[in-house]
């Protein structure tokens, strides 16, 4: 279900959530009817590295909210989240314009072809 959700686009390195998403912009899915919403960065590191402790913050290396890709995630704390923020500004990413525009026009063309398959 996760997999399924999860966009790898050649010649980028970023693994793009393509499920729902937050108000801020991050990933998220259900953990369960009654359980309420994860992130979908954090899902992807407790999968590939591990129990996440309490209190401590997956950030990402790619500063894409997006990502799900393990290797862009690492473990920090409040303080780590905040110099990090600050430091990349509140809206810079690794993707640039062209990125962007590659990635949506990728997911565009696939989706189109999947509709066209179906008929």
């Amino acid at each position: 279900r996760f997999d399924a959700k999860i966009e790898r686009i050649p010649f980028v390195d970023c693994h793009i959530w393509t499920g729902a998403i937050n108000r801020s912009g991050y990933g998220k899915l259900a953990k369960s009817r009654s359980a309420g919403w994860e992130f979908s960065h954090r899902f992807s590191y407790q999968q590939a590295k591990g129990d996440i402790p309490e209190g401590m913050f997956v950030l990402h290396t790619c500063d894409n909210p997006l990502c799900v890709n393990p290797s862009h995630l690492e473990l920090g704390n409040s303080e780590d989240n905040y110099k990090d923020r600050n430091i990349r500004g509140k809206f810079n990413s690794k993707l640039n314009g062209e990125d962007v525009k590659y990635i949506f026009n990728y997911i565009r063309y696939k989706i189109n072809i999947q509709i066209i398959n179906n008929f």
